[in-house]
């Protein structure tokens, strides 16, 4: 009984270290939840991640593209405006994240003779200081009301 309990803390701890070597030098971005599938007029739109990076050099701005499927005019990328807050720069950081998009981020240009509903899927991601890129999130289309 003692050998059992024993293989299975040996097993416990393996695991628990393996967790930890998870995190690596690129950054990693994960899509936790959304707040709605549809965003009404004048609404908006939250995103919450989880993110870790090895080395914690995570300062430059997250990612954020828009694709519509009804009009190319009001998509857009921006790797600018959304700033990645601070944290501090320690090894194996990880952490929350949470985006929000009012409506002017939403919807910057109306399209003129298009429906006033269009379908969008957002594409999100990070960069570290030495320049390593997560891989790309990708969300279902979302129904916005312009």
């Amino acid at each position: 009984m003692k050998l059992r309990s024993l293989t299975v803390l040996a097993v416990v701890v393996m695991l628990a270290a393996c967790e930890k070597d998870s995190i690596t030098t690129k950054p990693q971005l994960r899509l936790t939840s959304i707040s709605s599938d549809f965003v009404p007029l004048g609404g908006s739109l939250s995103f919450t991640f989880e993110f870790s990076d090895k080395e914690g050099d995570l300062s430059r701005p997250m990612g954020i593209e828009k694709i519509s499927s009804s009009c190319a005019d009001v998509g857009y990328i921006d790797t600018v405006k959304f700033a990645f807050p601070d944290i501090p720069g320690t090894s194996n950081t990880d952490g929350i994240l949470e985006v929000n998009l009012n409506s002017v981020n939403l919807y910057p240009v109306r399209c003129h003779g298009q429906d006033s509903v269009e379908q969008a899927v957002f594409k999100f991601w990070i960069k570290d200081d030495a320049g390593n890129i997560s891989d790309t999130v990708t969300t279902e289309p979302i129904t916005i009301v312009k």
